[in-house]
């Protein structure tokens, strides 16, 4: 099985995310975000929509022009939020779980079950799960994704004697989640990335 670093990994979940020739990336600043949305989490800005994408280091999008934006790992919860509610539309929960292995941990919650974490006010995870969430990364991978659709570009790592259930990590990147089974077929329910809560 081939070995993919980490940055691989990320440029491969964020393909398509590029600017096509003479695009621009747009920087995630307090100005940069736009301030509507559609229901499938698609940022407009004016007659352009973007979709708002998972990543092993963050959260980003891209609109139809090749334009992208992103919020890393690290990003202020100011900047990182904003990029989230133009998406998604205002938080539905707002909690702060203080048995967290890494320390106390704030989890926002949005619709599609999708919460974004902060530590310090810093964006340092996310998890999504569910059985309706739309979000995906660049290249397709979401809830509902089989085993076998994310080994086709990426190298998934099963998790021996994990108490979560079937767990998988995606390379050396930061990002994982849950699969229904073992086999092939066996379907994506849970995804993160970053810091988690998870209690194992």
């Amino acid at each position: 099985m081939r070995k993919l670093l980490a940055p691989i990994i990320a440029a491969a979940l964020l393909a398509g995310c590029g600017g096509s020739e003479g695009g621009n990336a747009a920087a995630v600043g307090e100005n940069s975000v736009a301030a509507a949305s559609d229901a499938n989490g698609a940022v407009t800005d004016g007659e352009a929509s973007a979709q708002i994408q998972l990543a092993p280091d963050g959260i980003g999008y891209v609109y139809p022009d090749g334009r992208t934006g992103r919020a890393a790992f690290g990003t202020g919860k100011n900047i990182s939020s904003q990029m989230a509610v133009a998406a998604l539309g205002e938080p539905i929960g707002d909690t702060v779980n203080s048995e967290c292995g890494a320390g106390p941990l704030e989890i926002v919650d949005y619709q599609g079950n999708f919460s974004m974490l902060y530590q310090d006010d810093r964006f340092v995870g996310w998890t999504l799960g569910g059985d309706d969430s739309l979000l995906t990364t660049a290249s397709g991978i979401g809830i509902g994704s089989t085993r076998s659709e994310m080994a086709d570009t990426l190298v998934v790592t099963m998790v021996p004697e994990s108490t979560l259930g079937s767990e998988f990590m995606i390379g050396d990147s930061q990002m994982g989640g849950l699969l229904n089974g073992n086999d092939a077929d066996a379907i994506v329910t849970d995804l993160w990335a970053g810091t988690t809560c998870m209690f194992r």
